[in-house]
């Protein structure tokens, strides 16, 4: 299912100079109110980066040169970080088990060259935050919970502009679906079901059960 723009354009900030003077907020940061992204450097090397809601970020200087820096807190930041590192851990040991090296992300920089960093307004849900520097082209969103909102906008905008062609490839889909789909317990093909349906009947489903608790207790 091909999907088109959104019937209606919101014009993109080039971004505000950051206001790192901004009282700290007392509550830590939370997986949904945050995007993890991930930027090209230097020879197309990977760097994972993260958006920052106001007021969870000050201003360092540095070096002999005192340069300027935007710092995530470490208080209001660590327990979304200890929550990143448990998730990727646990990717990467998923994969590893079956065989693949998995995936060795690394943790969002918390760590912004102050003339770097801007503040957007997401095109989303209207919330400000910061981040590195943005192009043109890429889309405002202050959090992986808008970017999925925006999808689901994105293809309901479609559905509805395009009704016909919809039900048209979503029938073909299940049908695909429905011709492959077969019983897990005794291997019928299942005909005009859902496909996320398991068995051909409620005995199928059964004894499928009653098998599985013998190996529970066999095991």
């Amino acid at each position: 299912m091909r999907l088109s723009p959104l019937p209606y354009t919101i014009p993109r900030s080039r971004g505000d100079a950051p206001d790192p003077t901004r009282p700290l907020r007392r509550e830590p940061v939370r997986r949904e109110e945050v995007r993890v992204y991930r930027r090209m450097i230097g020879d197309g090397i990977p760097q994972w980066r993260v958006t920052m809601p106001p007021g969870t970020y000050r201003l360092e200087e540095r070096g002999k040169h005192r340069s300027q820096y935007i710092v995530g807190d470490p208080a209001l930041w660590q327990p979304l970080m200890d929550e990143l590192a448990a998730q990727y851990a646990a990717q990467h040991e998923y994969w590893r088990q079956r065989g693949f090296p998995g995936p060795q992300q690394r943790l969002p920089s918390l760590e912004i060259a102050f003339l770097m960093g801007f503040e957007y307004t997401c095109e989303q849900c209207g919330t400000r935050f910061l981040a590195y520097k943005l192009a043109d082209n890429m889309l405002r969103l202050c959090s992986d919970k808008c970017g999925r909102g925006r999808t689901a906008a994105q293809q309901r905008a479609w559905r509805e502009a395009n009704p016909s062609q919809y039900h048209r490839e979503r029938d073909q889909q299940r049908a695909e679906a429905s011709a492959r789909h077969t019983c897990e317990h005794c291997g019928v093909a299942i005909e005009g079901a859902r496909p996320t349906r398991r068995f051909c009947s409620d005995l199928c489903r059964i004894r499928a059960h009653h098998q599985r608790s013998r190996q529970a207790v066999d095991d």
